[in-house]
């Protein structure tokens, strides 16, 4: 049976202006049509959901995330915990994160093999949460940033297209490589420190893109962000410390930026027993937006993710808002279209568009006069398949 959800407002996500009296017909997974009231034609019997003052905007895509950790918490402690006990955690997070509007979900990078599970579950509907693509293992070299996190070092280009071809067979979906410093653990010695080197990376790039997976590098700035920028990958996370010349490299190579701000930003969280990354935050807030702003003028894609601030994707494009220097409707625009393009998925979701997933959520306030309204999730939809924010999570400690 066909749906008609019609709002105050929708919000396509393509960048163009809100529709007023808006409405979105979906039949089964997929979108039918959007417009005025008066633009769309439902068939005889359609269940009608009437979001009356709300707004209507296309689900949210965090671009940065790992299910199976809390990043407010001790990263190593949790990674020190049995696979089930990960696995069971990466199911509570996942409810968390569609509640708060997140339909779509890049997870870069999970000790062993644990998103390929998650996955599999998520797609099978024996786990609630986002539709996710993920990267298994990620690419950390021996004494490198990423090691304390459980994963397995690979050193060498042929080691590394090793492990990288062991990912994909493995069902990944994009390859990830730490090649800079950052957080608390380099805070005190140089976080702008690189571990791989050029031949390294394209070796990466090379099995990855042979496979057709694209490759997310963790990178701050520094020489790790340009030789992962020379080396041709997809994706700069984080981003924080870009030079002008790295940006206009970027520009030059279409890397896209995903900005992740809300771990530094985000107020109230007592980070007191750990002073270095008191320190490391700091440090980024001192910068915050910054990288956002110039890929902005420099005409780089970019995009955004929460990096495991679970439930907090509202709160990240508010950053590129408040910091970002962006207007709500190109924060919108990134975290949705722009977000689903970069993640190969450009046919299917990010905007509110006839043969799409139903793939949408309502608040209960303006966004484009308040940014924060996004915060006020009232509906969300997932391929067609609706849920209560609250119910969804209204059973987790």
């Amino acid at each position: 049976m066909a749906t008609l959800i019609r709002a105050k407002q929708v919000i396509d996500g393509t960048g163009a202006p809100a529709i007023a009296g808006g409405v979105v017909l979906v039949d089964g997974e997929r979108i039918v049509q959007v417009g005025k009231r008066s633009e769309v034609t439902a068939p005889s019997g359609t269940e009608v959901i009437d979001l009356g003052g709300w707004t209507v905007l296309p689900g949210l895509i965090d671009m940065h995330g790992h299910l199976a950790k809390n990043a407010m918490g001790n990263e190593d402690e949790q990674l020190r915990q049995p696979d089930a006990a990960l696995a069971l955690q990466a199911t509570r997070h996942a409810r968390i994160c569609l509640a708060s509007g997140v339909t779509t979900m890049r997870t870069v990078g999970e000790i062993h093999f644990i998103d390929v599970a998650y996955k599999r579950a998520l797609a099978e509907g024996t786990m609630v949460g986002p539709r996710v693509l993920i990267a298994t293992r990620p690419l950390v070299a021996t004494g490198g940033y990423g090691v304390f996190s459980g994963f397995v070092a690979a050193d060498g280009p042929e080691e590394i297209r090793k492990v990288a071809r062991a990912n994909i067979k493995a069902g990944a979906d994009l390859i990830k490589i730490f090649t800079s410093g950052g957080g608390a653990y380099t805070a005190r010695t140089n976080p702008l420190q690189h571990y791989y080197s050029r031949e390294e990376i394209r070796a990466a790039v090379e099995v990855a893109h042979a496979h057709a997976r694209k490759v997310s590098a963790h990178a701050i700035g520094g020489l790790g962000a340009r030789y992962a920028i020379e080396a041709g990958v997809d994706t700069i996370e984080h981003g924080h410390f870009l030079t002008d010349e790295e940006l206009d490299l970027m520009a030059e190579r279409g890397s896209v930026l995903v900005s992740t701000m809300t771990l530094h930003l985000y107020p109230g969280i007592d980070w007191s027993a750990y002073p270095t990354l008191q320190e490391y935050r700091a440090l980024v807030e001192s910068v915050a937006g910054r990288s956002v702003r110039k890929a902005k003028a420099r005409g780089v894609t970019y995009t955004m993710g929460t990096d495991s601030m679970h439930g907090l994707m509202w709160f990240e494009v508010g950053c590129a808002v408040r910091h970002g220097g962006l207007s709500p409707m190109e924060a919108i625009t990134a975290a949705t279209r722009t977000a689903a393009e970069v993640c190969g998925l450009g046919r299917d979701t990010g905007t509110l568009e006839a043969g799409k997933w139903a793939d949408l959520i309502a608040v209960s306030d303006d966004p484009l006069e308040d940014i924060g309204a996004l915060s006020s999730l009232r509906f969300v939809m997932q391929a067609g398949r609706r849920y209560d924010p609250k119910a969804l999570v209204e059973h987790l400690a």
